[in-house]
């Protein structure tokens, strides 16, 4: 007996154990101590279960739950989207009554925020930073983080529960802020995220699925408590067992409403624990799919996952439209003269003397060889330092006298016009970078 327990609980992940099969114990246990005595004492299937010795009630009992257990564990993602509402989202109960409801409530505190804002600031201006800023300021706080954790971001996205919402609110909040589609990633994320990240993730599902299942089998059982005592009661019944029916089916519609309640706030927990995979390793993800873009702001990363995740569901776009994102963008010229008029045929020649101490002077030759002999109106050179040095400040010559540069990264110099067949010359001198003064 031991030996098969034993076998059994080691096919048992943690997820199941947790999230399943402790709902589906619970639910038998109530179950024979609540429903079995509103049955018939004749029935084959009691009388032969009666019958069985303690042990093989024990291996009768286990062998139920694990299969009830495996049934249910299969049947996650479509209880999941029953609690979230999809498959009676266009029901009259979801159109008329649920959806308009949260609705209101998203478009109450979305449109509150800039009044409280607004009264907020003439309150600071007009008093100052007291008791009252503070109470405005901690409202202004509350209704941001409800907007946040418990709808998504777009009232056209609401689901007809808050279940839904909340899960909605985790699911859209990569696409929020990074345009990335977290249920196309989401697979792809797990493969380079940490374990103990996956496992606290792992964890917070487990318990919210441990409070979807008992919700959803404590409703089963007051259905049945319900359908089995109208059955199978009479007139004849005592008082006090119909009383003891009707607590009993009241009770486990209850524990099926108060197991909701706790399974949002669960699922809260669990969407935090996915906006922080999301936060923490979408740059490893990058890499690992090949691409080594470094955006320097949001909006350059949005359009990096934006372009990722069209390529992801559609593949290559037409030729007319563009090119797929390439996996590194294309390094800037590190030295960039731009004459006026713009075709004019100039040339470069760049070089570098050296100087003690590491200190190393460099040198751009510019030469007017135009064909047709046209003078440039205006020249302009855009240089980058050679990598590991820094710019020596004020040692910038054109022509021989000092020039200062406007902007030194990248090193900018407007030279001015220059006549057919002339030359010029931009020096500027630059030391290794870790010769460079420490500033405090």
């Amino acid at each position: 007996m031991n030996s098969l327990l034993s076998a059994i609980s080691g096919k048992f992940t943690r997820s199941l154990v947790l999230g399943t099969f402790f709902p589906v114990v619970l639910f038998l246990i109530v179950g024979l101590l609540t429903v079995q005595p509103l049955l018939p004492h004749g029935l084959p299937v009691i009388r032969t279960f009666q019958d069985l010795d303690a042990q093989w009630e024990v291996v009768a009992l286990t062998f139920v739950a694990i299969l009830l257990s495996g049934f249910l564990y299969n049947l996650n993602i479509p209880v999941l989207r029953f609690y979230e509402g999809y498959p009676w989202k266009g029901s009259w109960i979801a159109e008329k009554w649920r959806i308009p409801l949260y609705r209101r409530q998203f478009e109450g505190a979305s449109a509150l925020i800039p009044t409280l804002r607004l009264l907020r600031d003439a309150w600071k201006g007009a008093v100052g930073q007291d008791e009252r800023y503070g109470k405005l300021q901690a409202q202004l706080n509350w209704l941001g983080q409800l907007l946040s954790l418990t709808y998504p971001h777009k009232k056209a996205l609401l689901l007809p529960t808050r279940f839904g919402n909340v899960i909605r609110s985790s699911e859209t909040y990569p696409h929020k802020q990074y345009e990335i589609d977290s249920i196309l990633f989401w697979p792809r994320l797990c493969q380079v995220a940490s374990k103990d990240t996956l496992a606290a993730a792992d964890d917070a599902k487990s318990s919210m699925d441990f409070f979807v299942n008992c919700s959803l089998l404590s409703g089963l059982l007051a259905i049945l408590l319900f359908v089995v005592g109208a059955a199978t009661t009479g007139p004849a019944m005592p008082p006090a067992s119909l009383i003891r029916w009707v607590a009993e089916a009241a009770s486990a519609a209850l524990c099926a409403y108060i197991f909701y309640g706790s399974a949002v706030s669960r699922a809260g927990a669990w969407g935090s624990e996915v906006r922080s995979l999301f936060d923490l390793y979408r740059w490893d993800l990058l890499k690992k799919l090949g691409y080594q873009q470094t955006p320097s702001s949001r909006d350059g990363e949005r359009a990096v996952w934006g372009a990722l995740t069209k390529q992801f569901l559609y593949g290559d776009p037409p030729a007319n439209i563009g090119k797929p994102l390439p996996y590194k963008d294309p390094a800037e010229p590190r030295t960039l003269l731009t004459p006026q008029p713009a075709d004019l045929g100039v040339a470069i020649t760049s070089g570098v003397h050296r100087g003690g101490h590491g200190a190393r002077r460099v040198v751009h030759r510019i030469y007017n060889g135009d064909a047709a002999h046209r003078p440039a109106v205006s020249l302009r050179l855009s240089d980058n330092p050679p990598d590991g040095t820094v710019y020596v400040w004020g040692s910038a010559r054109i022509r021989g006298a000092v020039y200062q540069p406007p902007g030194t990264s990248p090193l900018l110099f407007e030279i001015g016009p220059l006549g057919a067949g002339a030359d010029v010359e931009v020096e500027y001198s630059v030391l290794p970078a870790d010769l460079r003064p420490n500033v405090h």
